[in-house]
């Protein structure tokens, strides 16, 4: 019998899921690559044909953050250790900001990065037509990230 994780990583080639499987990594990342400031402030929303869209509490931050772009980008790719990420997008959003004082992950954190991870299952397991199968791989996904 194969352990769970060779079987896992077999799917995920034979699917092709290698690139989503990055890309939601560097999502996650978002938060090492830019730094603690940063990243109390902002929130990686998105990654679309080679862009990730940060939500960001003013246009101040924007220009700011767009000024660092490329680095970030950079940053995220060598992170990543591919060239995922060609652009960063900042947008204007109200975010929920972190207090030092707080654990590190409020109960409303956690929640968002559920939330987040279970669209980001959704997306990476929409291709596979067999039900069953795409619910043991949303279940395993899930388990492997902390969701119910």
């Amino acid at each position: 019998m194969l352990p769970l994780g060779e079987v896992l990583n077999s799917l995920i080639k034979s699917f092709g899921l290698e690139k989503q499987l990055r890309i939601a990594k560097a999502l996650e990342l978002w938060e090492e690559v830019a730094g603690p400031e940063v990243a109390s402030k902002t929130r990686a929303l998105r990654f679309r044909n080679g862009v990730l869209v940060v939500a960001v509490p003013s246009p101040a931050w924007a220009q700011q953050l767009s000024l660092l772009r490329h680095k970030l980008c950079d940053r995220l790719n060598e992170t990543c250790h591919a060239p995922l990420v060609h652009d960063i997008h900042f947008r204007v959003a109200e975010i929920p900001i972190l207090d030092s004082a707080l654990p590190k992950q409020s109960s409303q954190e956690s929640k968002l990065k559920r939330v987040a991870g279970d669209c980001c299952c959704e997306e990476l397991t929409q291709e596979i037509m067999d039900e069953e199968l795409r619910m043991a791989f949303q279940r395993a996904f899930r388990a492997a990230h902390g969701g119910s």
